[in-house]
């Protein structure tokens, strides 16, 4: 090829990358007629809880410092960096912060190569702002059996998902039990797993001090330990001694993401209507609960309110071409929690690894226990697959 057919080919792409990062700022950024701001907080806070959520939103767009804690090994020097679609809270606008995740299943056993680098690589060090320090980002371990790329999720909602009861969830997998989707709840120290892309966590400050050791490096009561690697971490690469955040910063960020207000609704008209009875009609809402409730909570705004999440938040067998191979408690390889659908119309990327770039292959790589009723579906008229498509994108 010429050098005139390459630069045109980069070119294309730039331009290509352009039209993404516009879109993700601007029409995925509208909301729906009569919707609040996407990224702002509950309607209905209190004067002090409005505080705390903009105190939250402070420290989650603050872009951290090696003085700050940062690293020494790290993934992005704010939460904000990696979730920012369409604003602060959301999931991310490029496919170039997903997460890599190993671990080694031998012997039926599982190990998460924590000595190694596991389970959560970090890619960057501080190196980047410290030229001094003379240590590289983590690469995947040759023990590795299992690696995994999971693309940042948003966060917008997920207070009213920690205030569904632990009962609603165990009764709904109970009763699932004798479908051809019977989900299972994923124990998280006692309680039931509802927070990430295997129900890992059950709850959000547990989901966030994980994210703020692993992701941007900074230790902290819940994630009291530096992440071991397989490097001697040289002098003058961490400037900050243990414990690099007291719980100060782990309690704002939790604020902040409890008091996230869910993506609004797109517009409804004929064709989402049609699509919302063909989804009913092939089973996709067997594991897609369009709603959940909420139970009693401190917060007025949280306390016994619908959640339109479209997720029953159990954990399913997705069968062979979304397996990973990664084991979180207790889920297996082939096991995912049910993606909550809201906001799906306002992703660029799908799947827990952002390979599909169209809902209609996200929905062809589903099989496992989502198998029969994709296979209903696709053999469904034409029109009847473009409505459903319709009615995803106005969530």
């Amino acid at each position: 090829m010429s050098a005139i057919a390459l630069l045109g080919c980069g070119v294309r792409r730039m331009m290509l990358a352009a039209v993404a990062l516009i879109l993700a700022s601007t029409l995925f950024a509208m909301p729906a007629s009569g919707a609040g701001e996407i990224g702002g907080p509950l309607p209905g806070l209190s004067p002090d809880e409005q505080a705390r959520f903009e105190a939250g939103a402070s420290i989650f767009s603050k872009v951290h410092g090696p003085e700050d804690g940062l690293g020494p090994l790290f993934n992005g020097r704010s939460c904000a960096e990696c979730h920012s679609l369409p604003s602060a809270g959301g999931a991310d606008k490029t496919r170039d912060h997903l997460i890599t995740r190993v671990g080694r299943e031998a012997g039926g056993s599982y190990d998460d190569l924590i000595e190694l680098g596991g389970p959560v690589l970090a890619r960057r060090s501080v190196r980047e702002v410290l030229p001094g320090c003379a240590l590289d980002g983590e690469r995947r371990p040759k023990a590795a059996t299992a690696v995994s790329e999971r693309q940042p999720q948003a966060l917008f909602g997920l207070g009213l998902v920690a205030a569904i009861p632990d009962d609603s969830l165990r009764a709904l997998a109970a009763a699932e039990q004798n479908s051809n989707a019977p989900g299972r709840v994923n124990m998280a120290s006692g309680s039931v797993g509802r927070f990430g892309t295997k129900a890992q966590f059950a709850t959000l400050d547990a989901f966030i001090a994980d994210a703020l050791r692993n992701e941007i490096g900074i230790t902290n009561p819940g994630q009291p330990d530096e992440k071991a690697s397989t490097q001697a971490v040289p002098g003058g690469c961490d400037l900050r001694p243990d414990l690099e955040d007291d719980g100060s910063a782990v309690t704002l960020l939790t604020d902040f993401v409890t008091l996230l207000a869910p993506p609004p609704r797109g517009p409804v008209g004929p064709a989402e209507r049609r699509g919302d009875a063909v989804f009913q009609a092939v089973g996709c809402a067997g594991c897609h609960t369009p709603s959940l409730q909420t139970g009693p909570s401190p917060v007025a705004a949280l306390a016994e309110r619908d959640v339109p999440l479209y997720s029953d938040l159990l954990i399913h067998d997705l069968g062979e071409y979304l397996a990973d191979g990664i084991h979180q408690g207790e889920a297996g390889g082939t096991d995912w929690r049910t993606t909550p659908l809201w906001g799906l119309g306002r992703r660029l990327w799908y799947l827990h690894d952002a390979r599909a770039t169209d809902l209609r292959k996200a929905i062809d790589l589903h099989s496992g226990e989502a198998r029969a009723s994709r296979d209903r579906l696709f053999a469904r008229p034409r029109d009847d697959l473009q409505d459903l498509l319709a009615f995803l994108r106005s969530l």
